[in-house]
């Protein structure tokens, strides 16, 4: 890999570095922009913007790495919180723990495969903590989002994988 001057716009058909960040967990290319993960969790996009793809709430291109505030990510913050909720073992086998303490009142939980099928729900007694243990042995082995809802809307979510 190269390294290059700060970027100017030009197209590249090889890796090349911009900057001196090493720091990078993930990234991924799109259609004239690229979106990255660091290592601490902090979400970064630049390239084209005009149907509002880098997620920064506008429609302006942006040529070098921008950081993109995500609510209720604080890993890229000096100040680091508690996550409000956790789920183990993942990956899993026959049952996941769950527990969240937030400030939004949780009323329902749902378990949605990739293609966005419920495969499992339940109405646990509404409060802003919860703590359960639930059943996944049913599940066929793959990926799976944990939702715990609000009033019908994902508050938090958090994927897991089924052995």
């Amino acid at each position: 890999m190269e390294t290059v001057p700060p970027p100017t716009g030009c197209n590249r058909y090889k890796s090349v570095q911009i900057g001196t960040d090493t720091d990078w967990a993930e990234v991924a290319g799109g259609f004239q922009h690229a979106v990255a993960i660091k290592f601490n969790g902090a979400l970064w996009v630049w390239g084209s913007n005009d149907y509002g793809q880098l997620g920064n709430g506008t429609t302006t291109a942006t040529i070098v790495p921008t950081a993109i505030p995500v609510a209720g990510c604080t890993l890229g913050e000096e100040t680091f919180e508690q996550e409000p909720f956790t789920l183990y073992p993942n990956p899993a086998q026959n049952e996941i723990n769950i527990r969240y303490q937030g400030q939004q009142v949780v009323t329902g939980l749902v378990i949605y495969d990739l293609t966005g099928r419920a495969v499992y729900k339940t109405t646990p007694v509404a409060g802003n903590t919860l703590q359960a243990t639930l059943p996944v042995g049913m599940l066929q082995s793959g990926t799976y989002i944990v939702s715990l809802q609000a009033n019908d809307k994902t508050i938090v979510a958090k994927r897991f994988v089924k052995e």
